[in-house]
């Protein structure tokens, strides 16, 4: 039976009237001033409290991905990532890590290292998210002394106050996190080859699965769910596990693989509400989209005839998808091709024209995305649409030159399509 969801809230929870009125002025903020919230955030020592301004962000945050520098927190728990619930969302018994386990999780290993973290500190000064070997190099040294660290530390005193949690969460979030930051070396480089279109070795996956099945159910549920969202490509991830489970002796074991797979059909009914066509979050829609549905093609794959719930949640989700990539996508077209074309000025410059370049290679980076999800008529209509309006005798006369007009054709519809204008000149 999942018990109820926190014991009490921490006594210094800043979440108040005032804390209130000041998201509210943020939701308003445009992304270069939650940018710069953002950036004194991320330089606080102490970021408990300020992370309650920023919760409310988080999607925004995103979309616009403004450059986050590296900090000691942020980086140990980068492999927790797909797991990451805030801590109002956060129940007993699900395979979720709620936010606010953080402030005291670091903390404590603070403590335990001692000189190393500063030394990790300097390090880490500096460096962005955007820089792979740092996060290769640092990491490994940071999850595995966690790992360390966290697989037999007590509960700490401060526990209870700083995250509102009681001393058997602590337990039961620690010992499997520790597990996860043991394999997380791991995981990061099957990640990078699946990014680079290799397939995760059978044998690297078994190995994972057992080992996780064997430190307990909740360990092997949160690890499916981490693997599944760095590697869904890979095809045998949920059979092995399926296989695993199910010659386990343990009912929590059993279930695991099943809890893993809900835990990801609610992740991505979360997803799909925050894929964005806005020109600064292009490559995190994309991103979000191709994974959406190689995940779903995963969870398919495994869903038996007898589950017609979770094959109308899997039709569901593809129908949201494939909603919101063509609702994105006509909002693209028609703010950042078509009316700049219909309003280009006489006096045009290249600067205008290098904008509406840039915003149809956008168009067609989504596009090429989105058609993962379905409607691939419909977008081919709407370029079509796009391609006509290249040829009106208004464009014809404005300040874009023939090759403007085929150069632009081309990103939008091909070659041949330019080539097609080039001949009717």
């Amino acid at each position: 039976m999942i018990a109820s969801p926190f014991s009490k809230r921490p006594a210094s929870n800043p979440a108040n009237g005032e804390i209130r009125d000041t998201q509210r002025q943020l939701s308003d903020a445009r992304d270069d001033q939650i940018a710069r919230v953002v950036a004194v955030v991320d330089a606080m020592a102490d970021r408990s409290g300020a992370d309650h301004l920023i919760a409310s962000l988080r999607p925004r945050l995103r979309r616009i991905r403004p450059r986050r520098p590296l900090a000691f927190g942020r980086l140990l728990f980068l492999p927790l990532t797909p797991l990451i619930l805030p801590g109002a969302q956060w129940r007993r018994g699900t395979l979720a890590v709620p936010r606010t386990a953080f402030t005291p999780l670091i903390r404590q290993l603070r403590e335990a290292l001692g000189a190393e973290a500063g030394a990790i500190d300097a390090q880490i000064a500096g460096h962005g998210f955007d820089e792979t070997a740092i996060i290769e190099q640092l990491g490994q040294r940071l999850w595995s002394a966690a790992a360390r660290i966290f697989a037999s530390a007590p509960v700490p005193s401060y526990w209870r106050d700083e995250s509102g949690l009681n001393e058997a969460d602590y337990l039961a979030l620690v010992r499997p996190i520790a597990h996860l930051l043991a394999c997380a070396a791991t995981v990061e480089a099957l990640a990078r080859g699946s990014l680079a279109g290799a397939l995760a070795p059978e044998e690297a996956l078994r190995a994972l699965l057992l080992a996780a099945a064997k430190a307990g159910g909740q360990t092997l549920g949160m690890s499916v769910v981490v693997l599944l969202a760095n590697l869904p490509r890979a095809q045998r991830l949920l059979p092995l596990a399926a296989d695993i489970a199910a010659s386990a002796t343990d009912p929590v074991v059993k279930t695991a693989v099943e809890r893993a797979m809900d835990f990801t059909f609610d992740s991505l009914d979360r997803m799909v509400t925050t894929i964005t066509g806005q020109e600064d979050g292009i490559q995190a829609a994309t991103e979000e989209i191709t994974r959406a549905v190689e995940t779903l093609s995963r969870l398919e794959e495994r869903v038996g005839p007898h589950r017609t719930d979770r094959r109308v949640r899997i039709d569901d989700l593809r129908r949201r998808l494939d909603g919101t990539c063509r609702g994105c996508f006509d909002a693209m077209l028609v703010e950042r091709v078509l009316l700049p074309l219909q309003s280009l000025p006489a006096d045009a410059g290249d600067a205008e024209v290098a904008g509406l370049e840039a915003a149809a290679r956008d168009l067609r980076r989504f596009e090429q995305a989105s058609r993962q999800a379905g409607s691939g008529e419909l977008y081919d209509r709407q370029l079509r649409q796009a391609g006509r309006l290249l040829q009106t005798p208004a464009l014809q006369n404005s300040a874009m030159t023939l090759a403007d007009r085929a150069r632009l054709m081309e990103l939008l519809l091909g070659p041949e399509e330019a080539l097609a204008l080039l001949r009717q000149a």
